[in-house]
This record gives C-alpha cells, sequence and structure tokens, in this order.
C-alpha cells in the first residue's frame, strides 16, 4: 500500500476553500485545487491537471502523476489505495479495479481485489475484463474469474443454435482443447441468446466466467465437480483447425474408482484389447418420471478396473459422426477399446460426481 506524506500547506494555499492556477504548489485541505503546474494537494476534495504530482487523499485526481487514497485517479501514472485507476501507464490498485492502461505494465501490477487475478502466477494476462488464458491455466482459476480463450479447437460439441443444441430451447456445450489435449468446457445455458456453431476440428475463441459445477450458494464445490467457462458466453468460430493428438492412458489411469487425476481434463485414448461392456450399469442410468434411461455404459479389463463411458451428452442430432451407433438407439461395441474421448470429472447419470470419459463421436474409434 503506498504510504502518503502529509504535504505542508504552501504559499497561496487556502484551508477551507479553493485554489487555482498555483504557479508552484497549490494546496487545499477541504477544497479543491486546480492548475497547480508545481505540486496539487487536497486532502478532502479533488486536484486536476497537476502537471508534477496530483494528491487527493479523499478525493480524486486528474491528469498528473496521480494518487487518491481513497477515491479515483485518471490519466497519469496512477495509484488508488481504496478506488479505482483509469489509463494509468502503470497502475496499481489494493482494493479497486485498474482498466485502460497497460495492466501487466512494464514492472508488472499488482490487485488484491479487483479485475485482475491469480493469471499472473498461471502464466495468463489480463485484458478487459477476463483474463487471457490457456485451457490449462483456465482450470486453475478462481471461482467466478473472467476467462478469454483464444484459437482453442472443438473436440465435441452440441450446437447452441441447432436443432439439439442452444437458442432458447437448449443448453450448448462444447469440450475444447488446446495443442497439448488439455480440455475444458464451454456451456452455453438456454437462457443466454443463440451464438456461433463451431463444429468439431474448428478453432474458436470463447469469453465467459470459470465457474465449478456444482458450484454451491456457499462458496464451495466438491473436488470432483466439472470445470466450465460458463455465465454469457461469447463463442466466434474462427473455421476449420485440426484435433490434438490424444494423451496416452493405460485402462487402470481412467478408472472409475481410483483415476490417474493428472488426466482429468484431457482429450485420451483407451489402450486397445478386450473387455467387457455392461450395457446395464446402474451408474451410468438416470432415473426419470416412469423410466429409467441408459446414458452409456462400462467396460472392465478383468484386472478390477472399471470405466464409464457416457454416450448421451454429446451423441445428439446430425452433427456428429453417429455411424458406429446402433440404428435401434442401442450402445456402441467399444470392447476393443482404441478410441477417443474426453476424462474429466462430471455430474453422473445416477448422480454422484465422477470420472468419466465422454464418448461423442464415431471418428473418435480407431481414428
Amino acid at each position: 500500500m503506498l504510504l502518503l506524506r502529509r504535504q505542508h500547506r504552501a504559499n497561496g494555499g487556502n484551508t477551507s476553500g479553493n485554489t487555482s492556477n498555483g504557479s508552484s504548489s497549490t494546496t487545499a485541505t477541504n477544497g479543491s485545487t486546480t492548475n497547480g503546474s508545481g505540486t496539487a494537494t487536497a486532502t478532502n476534495g479533488t486536484t486536476t491537471n497537476g502537471s508534477g504530482t496530483a494528491t487527493a487523499t479523499n478525493g480524486s485526481t486528474t491528469n498528473g502523476t496521480a494518487t487518491a487514497t481513497n477515491g479515483s485517479t485518471t490519466n497519469g501514472t496512477a495509484t488508488a489505495t481504496n478506488g479505482t485507476t483509469t489509463s494509468g501507464n502503470n497502475s496499481t490498485t489494493t482494493a479497486g479495479s485498474t482498466s485502460s492502461g497497460n495492466t501487466t505494465g512494464t514492472t508488472g501490477t499488482s490487485a488484491t481485489s479487483s479485475t485482475t487475478s491469480t493469471s499472473s502466477t498461471n502464466g495468463g494476462t489480463t485484458t478487459g475484463s477476463c483474463n487471457n488464458d490457456d485451457v490449462f491455466d483456465a482450470r486453475l482459476e478462481s471461482p467466478n474469474t473472467g476467462v478469454c480463450l483464444s484459437d482453442v479447437v472443438v473436440v465435441l460439441q452440441t450446437d447452441p443454435g441447432g436443432p439439439d443444441g442452444g437458442g432458447t430451447q437448449f443448453d450448448g456445450k462444447y469440450y475444447v482443447a488446446n495443442t497439448n489435449g488439455d480440455v475444458i468446457l464451454v456451456f452455453k445455458s438456454k437462457a443466454q441468446p443463440p451464438t456461433g456453431d463451431p463444429l468439431r476440428g474448428n478453432a474458436m475463441n470463447a469469453q465467459g466466467v470459470f465457474k465449478p459445477f456444482p458450484f454451491y450458494t456457499d462458496g464451495g464445490y466438491p473436488a470432483e465437480a466439472q470445470l466450465e467457462i460458463s455465465g454469457a458466453v461469447t463463442i466466434s468460430d474462427l473455421g476449420p483447425s485440426g484435433l490434438p493428438s490424444p494423451k496416452f492412458a493405460s485402462f487402470a489411469d481412467l478408472d472409475v474408482n481410483n483415476p490417474n487425476t493428472s488426466l482429468i481434463g484431457s482429450y485420451v485414448q483407451v489402450p486397445a484389447g478386450s473387455y467387457t461392456e455392461n450395457f446395464t450399469d446402474p451408474g451410468l442410468q438416470h432415473v426419470g418420471t416412469g423410466a429409467t434411461y441408459q446414458d452409456g455404459f462400462s467396460l472392465s479389463d478383468g484386472l478390477g478396473h472399471t470405466i464409464w463411458v457416457d454416450t448421451s451428452d454429446f451423441m445428439k442430432g446430425s452433427t456428429p459422426d453417429r455411424s458406429c451407433m446402433p440404428t435401434d438407439g442401442g450402445m456402441p461395441d467399444l470392447s476393443a477399446g482404441g478410441f477417443n474421448a474426453i476424462f474429466d470429472y462430471a455430474t453422473s447419470p445416477s448422480g454422484p460426481q465422477a470420472p468419466m470419459l465422454f464418448f461423442g463421436d464415431c471418428r473418435d474409434v480407431n481414428p
């Protein structure tokens, strides 16, 4: 915190009034100072156009090398301890917000309770109301942090403007990846207006708020929460790109009861093998009104490891390749492994949070 030294009242000062056009130093204890070419000081008022140093202890300063302890500063090398700074070349706020000024600065910027956040340690930079983050860094942000993702690739999606997603009728969901195969869910609520419809393999930009799901009213969330960019999401389709290579994973790494947590939030390939499919696994069952829906199945390797495969969330409509899906609406034969999927924590069809594989496109079989 910048501590302000109390200024001595200079010639031409006014204890309870205003001072103007002071060619040297101007001081007003309970008023305002204007056009102080040297040092302009107002203890409980405002200073304007101080070409030297403009200081306002409980007010605001404008157009100077400006300091405001409990107010705001504008257009200077600006410091505001409990207020806001705007257009400061190197701006620092202890309990306010920074904007329109080289936020990271040439020497860096600190903000304890402002629009900047932990991206300085996670590798991101702050622009406007969001942090420019890589997918990996976005997953490390604090809840309710604004995040901007740039040039990420869609791996799985439901169209927010298409027949099975978004608009005013459906939610829109995208699993997007960086070049390393790290993924995060971009979730557009049906309460939000329709937005772009980038397809699998397209690059996109997305802006929203980082939130775990579920996110409780007290600010807590389970360790197995699904991490997402949501809120008033903005999506820009950048056109065709290319999918990242999936990460290597052993079958045991993907075990629903004892996962390799370093692979949570990844595009992975299930190793080839000979596995047993269970199309009635209760963990993948959703019990609705008067009916039970099987939203996926489990695979077991016979060595005590079981993985859950969700085939419902992203295998909808005509957008994904559904050629491996039975025409009667059953489950695909993935008993030989060798397919790609998203591995992430999520709310399982049966209710609890669990590590699951999201399979949503038949082009991920023996790719």
